[in-house]
């Protein structure tokens, strides 16, 4: 990270506190932003995120460890590095910056070298974090591709060779069955009872089929979804009701459309297993720009934590499912029902 791109805000209630620090980072290239509270600097925060927090302890209202403590909870903010700026250099100071969460420290007054030193490796050590997780994100979309596209050559295997063969078995056991219909009665219950085995077969094949990649994407998104909503509502019993609010196709590339769709099948799984729900509400709507897609039902919510959970990988995903197409992904749950959205640029955005 340039320094000509790194934005550092500066957190402190005293104005020439403030005013030394920004003087001391901008002749070093870095951007600077300013707030004299903790709720200030959490409304900034919200509206663009800093790479880097400068944070005085001693503020009125919410000091700094309360700050840090709110950060570090949200995962939209907990990677931002924070160095608190303190002139309370005792051991138990420096136990509740740790234990809110802080990367490092400060002592004022400050010295110049140090707090270069410190917001530079800071820096570095976030880049090199956020390099890793980058590669680690396109690892895991390439899995993903590869992993499809297994699942793709095994579902036309199995229709192409066991299914053919399966019809042409049918085809002669039907023909015996009928034949033996007269003058062979014992033959041809026996015959019927290896016909139905083999209807059976076939209808447990084309599941599998299914499973692996449905046909129906091959007609495209829309028809995909209505078949997966008919099939969910029939095995789950939770109603489910779809509203396209375009009146166009969606025209997607097939990675973003099995995206979606794969998507889509994990929410209606998350829905079954834990939601209590009795209906579901899915929403397709495009601009010029992306598509979206949300998915809504009526049970009983989640809590914060349960994204936490171990063993809890659903959610998290769908977000780098969606992060892979540089998506946004948004959940809501207000302990009546929970809100899925997921929106995914068309790939001249991407």
């Amino acid at each position: 990270m340039s320094r000509a791109s790194a934005t550092i805000l500066i957190v402190d209630d005293e104005i020439h506190n403030r005013k030394l620090l920004e003087a001391l980072l901008r002749a070093e290239g870095y951007l600077t932003i300013s707030e004299a509270s903790g709720e200030a600097a959490l409304a900034s925060i919200a509206q663009s995120a800093p790479d880097l927090i400068l944070l005085d302890i001693m503020m009125p209202g919410m000091d700094g460890y309360e700050m840090a403590r709110i950060l570090k909870a949200n995962p939209d903010t907990a990677n931002i590095p924070i160095i608190m700026v303190t002139a309370q250099i005792d051991r138990s100071a420096r136990l509740a910056g740790l234990n809110a969460g802080v990367e490092d420290f400060l002592t004022k007054p400050v010295d110049r070298a140090e707090l270069w030193l410190r917001v530079r490796n800071l820096l570095r050590l976030k880049e090199a974090l956020q390099q890793s997780k980058n590669s680690l994100l396109q690892l895991l979309a390439h899995q993903e591709r590869v992993k499809e596209e297994e699942r793709k050559r095994i579902a036309r295997e199995i229709h192409d060779d066991l299914g053919q063969n399966l019809l042409a078995l049918r085809i002669d056991i039907s023909m015996l069955h009928s034949r033996t219909a007269r003058g062979h009665p014992r033959l041809h219950a026996w015959v019927g009872v290896a016909l139905e085995n083999v209807d059976a077969t076939i209808k447990s094949v084309k599941s599998i089929i299914n499973n692996l990649r449905p046909f129906e994407l091959e007609l495209g998104l829309q028809a995909a979804i209505e078949w997966q909503l008919k099939g969910f509502q029939r095995t789950s019993g939770i109603a489910c009701h779809l509203t396209i609010e375009t009146t166009f196709a969606f025209a997607l590339p097939d990675e973003q459309a099995l995206t979606v769709f794969r998507i889509l099948q994990e929410s209606l799984s998350n829905i079954t297993r834990h939601a209590r729900a009795t209906k579901a509400e899915i929403t397709l709507s495009r601009n010029d720009r992306a598509f979206s897609m949300t998915v809504k039902d009526n049970g009983i919510g989640m809590n914060p934590d349960d994204r936490r959970k171990e063993n809890s990988f659903g959610l998290v995903g769908i977000k780098e499912r969606v992060s892979s197409l540089c998506g946004e992904f948004i959940i809501n749950s207000t302990g009546e029902g929970t809100v899925l959205s997921i929106s995914i640029p068309f790939e001249k955005e991407a």
